[in-house]
This record gives C-alpha cells, sequence and structure tokens, in this order.
C-alpha cells in the first residue's frame, strides 16, 4: 500500500492539483483523501479503480508501479493538468446530472407502472361489481 500512498500524491502534484480537488471527483472529503496519502486510511478498490481512471493509467501501474514525480508517464492525462477546481466541480457534476437523469428515467418508468396498476385495479374492480349484481 506504500507504493499506492506515494503514487497518489505523486501524481496529484505532478498535476498541480489540490487534495481537495481529487476528492471533490472521488466524492469524499478533501480530509478523508489526505488520509489515503498519508496512509491513515486504506483506499478501497472502487476508490483506486476512480483514480486511475482519472489519471488515464493502469491500476496495476497505480497500485504497484514506480511513478516518476517529475515526468509525465505515456499515460498520463495531459488535460488534468490544465483542470482548474472549478472545472473539476462541473465534472462531478455532470456526473450527478447523469446520474440524477437515470434516476428520473426510472422514477418515470415505475410511475408508469403504477398508473397500469392502477388501471388495472380499476378494472378488476368493475368487474367485480358486474359479478356481484348479477
Amino acid at each position: 500500500m506504500e507504493r499506492l500512498q506515494e503514487n497518489i500524491r505523486i501524481l496529484r502534484k505532478r498535476n498541480a492539483l489540490k487534495q481537495e480537488d481529487v476528492a471533490g471527483y472521488l466524492g469524499i472529503t478533501r480530509a478523508a483523501y489526505g488520509m489515503y496519502e498519508t496512509g491513515s486510511r486504506d483506499v478501497p478498490h472502487e476508490k483506486q479503480v476512480l483514480i486511475a481512471k482519472f489519471y488515464d493509467i493502469p491500476l496495476h501501474e497505480l497500485q504497484a508501479g514506480r511513478i516518476e514525480k517529475n515526468v509525465r508517464s505515456a499515460g498520463a492525462n495531459p488535460g488534468v493538468a490544465s483542470l482548474q477546481s472549478d472545472e473539476l466541480m462541473q465534472l462531478n457534476k455532470m456526473d450527478l446530472v447523469s446520474h440524477c437523469l437515470a434516476l428520473q428515467k426510472e422514477l418515470d418508468v415505475a410511475r408508469s407502472r403504477n398508473q397500469r396498476l392502477e388501471q388495472d385495479r380499476e378494472e378488476i374492480k368493475r368487474v367485480l361489481r358486474g359479478l356481484m349484481e348479477r
């Protein structure tokens, strides 16, 4: 894990990012991210995957590779260094918007099902009333 801690710190600094920038992308607090870098807290696997994706490097390289402090690796994301905190927050907001849209679609489907169930219920009531009148 020491290599992982060192690598995430090197990648963040090499890309001129603040801890809160990466933490925002990961959806965690700056303090929690800081604990990842110091080794006070283990980095969950799903966060490791997100970090590797963020820097556009293979997960195994993030976990065990030797990442040079001042040299951009071939897989390093050239766009990350130019992103500002606002842009990173916007990326995170875009993920949230996308997630909200997916939830809205699920809600619409559930409402539609509920409407059909209500119609079926009314139809059953009507049929039962008809049978009871006979």
